[in-house]
């Protein structure tokens, strides 16, 4: 909003330079985008009185004049058909400069010297066209400097106004705002309202058929108006702040509007059938064209309107259909409370949005309805002649009064920081309008939308008290472990991961409802989100996986082959009445990793996913036994479960073909889920530290044809029971089904490491005790050794 500085001063006192109180009120929370000095660009441009004239002698239509620019008197020619003798005129002089650019010098025209130029509110940039010269004021003192007889010089503020603050959408609430930063005291504008003795009852009837979206509606009457130009000081104010002066009725509503943060609609009584009036919602298909020429469809907007057509659009934009036109003559004058909601869906439908809106679609000041009703009927009174009729008319759904806050000044104290004594406190409430009753803050109606809680309260003194004056603290924290786990454990974690060729992915905890999948462990509930950004993320998810999977089908659309990712984050759910958050990690695999130390890609298997996952609780010293899965999401036989005793405490394995057949993916996805609450609140394992060897080992391969059903847990169990303590390590390393496979077989192929810590083994021992093992595979287990 433009503020110019001159016109706030006649509000409240300062002497403080532009850029000073640009900074004051940015620090106390009202930003000043920019400063624009008006007026810089004219220099040079006197008063003017014209004390003779005398037409051209071969052009009729030109004047020779004779200026008395308090200095000397001027010879300047001119076109202008308005002007006369005794008349006072602008005057460019020699030298002088334009907002144009212009720069005037003497010259001859039409055979006739010219020592400047008579200049119209066009050659001063305060309007796009004019009629003749600027005539100004009889009283003008001639030779006075034009900026500073039309107020065009000075500053004028752009300050940046937040949704939240509709209460300084004015020049008294930033007035109002000065005086609470600067600690002085602003004066309202006075109003003095005369009303003739007839009353405003016959003049016009008024029903409010929705009054929950019009709360409150008021009206004057002023009839016997004159419509004709404002004044000119109106009319600079308005342009200051970008607004173009019309007529002097219309001029005042905008004037009050920028003054006090009201809008008002001034219509032509005369145009209103039968003198009746109506704010109600548009019919189906009811449509009216709008002062601005746009004929629009309303749709199921607020109107106001007579008994046979909608004449405004409630809170936006007036009708064509009762513009104050030069004919007018009685007006009635509207000022009102409009639901904010109700506006705002308006300007949506309409795609419309304009002064009034903007103010109306925040929440106008509930008393300010009133005050801005009487203010612009007194003006009108003063500048048009108007006669105010007795009385007014308010249809109030309700009265309003204001919000109670209890404020604690230890609270306050403890929030800032600051040692503020109650004087104090209640000193910057009072300038900023709130009210104070012993412990409670009265919260003014024209900060109604904006101050609900003690905190609010709160941050209001301490912009006005400032920022700057609060002294800089650490904060005093009270750290608390997360249930005993570990950051620096999580970290390892993360490294571990990394080493294994995945990359960390960071995804949003919120999902659709139907986004978990169902796979893996049954969960509690989905907690809702209660304002959720979009109905995709309307809940808080109960897995990581279907957040990585989404971040899998992502990377495979951008023709990325190979994904191996994870992460460490929370999930949420809701369990026999009560909301559970935990630390879970989840992984997701696909294609080929890379985890050498060369570079080389390998396909991604079971195998390769338990060592992953076998590495993971063998650094967090948990001890953990694997199982056959049955869950549903998973492959019936490429998927486990891992516990600890008798919890299950994670999951890994193979989707189902049919949940990799839904994202649209037709190769094997690997996924893993681990709830790290419960592994790192297990009581680890005691780290076991051994001797390097002193005796080498031997190697040895076993391959063998396993029907289905057996697992490699039990292979390797008995691999070790048979082995005893010669055998040190057991590593599948190979395994394959296909076509030179039996039906309902498949082959593995292991490494067993056989190892005396007391002496050298030698190749006939090793030998006897490998084929004691495969033979104990093939008569215990069925499987078929191959040699």
């Amino acid at each position: 909003m433009k503020i110019p500085l001159e016109w706030l001063k006649e509000y409240i006192k300062f002497d403080l330079k532009p850029e000073v109180l640009a900074d004051r009120l940015t620090m106390a929370g009202l930003e000043v985008g920019a400063i624009e000095y008006h007026g810089n660009n004219i220099s040079d441009v006197v008063v003017g009185k014209i004390k003779a004239m005398e037409r051209h002698a071969t052009r009729s239509e030109i004047h020779i004049c004779q200026v008395d620019t308090g200095i000397k008197i001027l010879q300047i020619v001119t076109k202008a058909q308005n002007v006369k003798v005794g008349d006072k005129v602008p005057v460019a002089l020699h030298g002088a400069t334009l907002p144009s650019g212009i720069k005037i010098q003497n010259r001859e025209l039409h055979g006739v010297e010219s020592f400047g130029m008579l200049c119209s509110k066009v050659e001063l940039g305060l309007a796009d066209s004019a009629e003749g010269i600027l005539i100004l004021d009889k009283d003008t003192a001639v030779g006075e400097d034009i900026r500073k007889v039309l107020g065009i010089g000075g500053a004028v503020l752009d300050i940046d106004i937040l949704p939240n603050r509709i209460d300084v959408l004015s020049i008294i609430g930033i007035a109002r705002e000065i005086g609470a930063v600067l600690n002085k005291k602003m004066k309202m504008p006075l109003i003095n309202v005369k009303e003739s003795a007839e009353g405003i009852k016959k003049a016009v009837n008024i029903s409010v058929k929705e009054k929950t979206l019009c709360p409150r509606y008021m009206a004057r009457v002023i009839k016997n108006v004159s419509i004709k130009p404002s004044p000119e000081w109106m009319q600079e104010k308005l342009t200051a702040c970008g607004m173009r002066p019309i007529n002097n009725i219309v001029d005042i509503t905008n004037y009050v509007l920028l003054e006090m943060g009201q809008p008002l609609h001034a219509f032509d009584l005369d145009l209103l059938k039968d003198r009746i009036l109506t704010v109600r919602k548009a019919v189906k298909g009811e449509k009216m064209t709008t002062i601005d020429g746009e004929k629009r469809e309303l749709g199921e907007c607020l109107v106001i309107a007579d008994p046979q057509k909608a004449i405004a659009v409630a809170g936006i934009m007036g009708g064509a259909n009762t513009e104050v036109v030069d004919s007018t003559k009685d007006i009635m004058l509207e000022s009102a409370y409009f639901e904010p909601k109700a506006i705002n869906r308006a300007e949506k439908y309409l795609k419309l949005r304009t002064e009034s809106s903007i103010r109306f679609d925040r929440g106008v000041d509930w008393n300010g309805v009133e005050a801005a009703l009487d203010r612009a009927a007194s003006l009108m009174s003063e500048l048009a002649g108007g006669e105010i009729l007795a009385g007014k008319i308010d249809i109030k759904a309700k009265d309003r009064k204001p919000k109670s806050i209890k404020l604690r000044l230890n609270r306050v104290n403890d929030i800032l920081g600051t040692d503020l004594k109650f004087p104090q406190i209640k000193a910057i409430l009072s300038r900023l309008g709130f009210g104070i009753k012993g412990t409670n803050v009265e919260v003014p109606l024209f900060r109604a939308g904006d101050i609900e809680r003690e905190i609010d309260v709160i941050e209001e003194i301490a912009r006005i008290h400032g920022y700057e004056k609060i002294p800089v603290t650490l904060p005093d924290l009270k750290i608390k472990s997360m249930k005993g786990i570990s950051e620096g454990q999580i970290n390892r974690v993360r490294t571990l991961l990394v080493d294994a060729g995945l990359s960390e992915a960071v995804t949003y905890s919120m999902l659709p409802p139907s986004g978990d999948m169902g796979i893996g462990e049954p969960r509690g509930e989905h907690i809702k989100i209660l304002n959720p950004i979009s109905e995709d993320l309307s809940v808080m998810r109960k897995s990581i996986i279907p957040s990585l999977l989404k971040v899998l089908t992502s990377n495979l659309n951008r023709q990325i082959e190979d994904v191996n990712i994870f992460e460490i984050g929370k999930i949420f759910y809701r369990e026999k009445g009560a909301n559970i958050e935990k630390m879970e990690l989840g992984a997701v695999l696909f294609g080929k990793r890379a985890y050498r130390y060369d570079g080389k890609k390998e396909y991604i298997d079971f195998f390769q996913l338990k060592k992953i996952v076998e590495d993971v609780l063998g650094y967090l010293g948990v001890s953990f036994e694997i199982k056959d899965s049955g869950l549903t999401g998973y492959h019936p036989s490429r998927s486990a479960t891992i516990h600890n005793k008798q919890k299950m405490i994670g999951t890994f394995g193979e989707l189902h073909p049919e949940v990799c057949g839904k994202l649209g993916i037709d190769k094997p996805i690997y996924i893993i889920s681990l709830d790290l609450d419960e592994t790192l609140n297990i009581k680890k394992l005691p780290p076991k530290f051994k001797d390097v060897p002193l005796y080498p080992a031997v190697k040895r391969d076993i391959a063998m044809i396993v029907p289905y059903g057996i697992t490699n847990k039990a292979i390797v169990e008995e691999i070790k029971v048979s082995g005893g303590e010669l055998v040190e390590e057991i590593i599948l390393f190979d395994k394959y089904e296909g076509g030179q496979i039996e039906k309902g077989h498949y082959s593995l192929a292991y490494s067993v490491t056989y190892r005396n810590p007391v002496r050298t083994l030698t190749d006939e021992e090793v030998n006897a005790k490998h084929e004691e093992i495969s033979l104990n595979l093939a008569n215990k287990l069925g499987v078929k050794v191959r040699k």
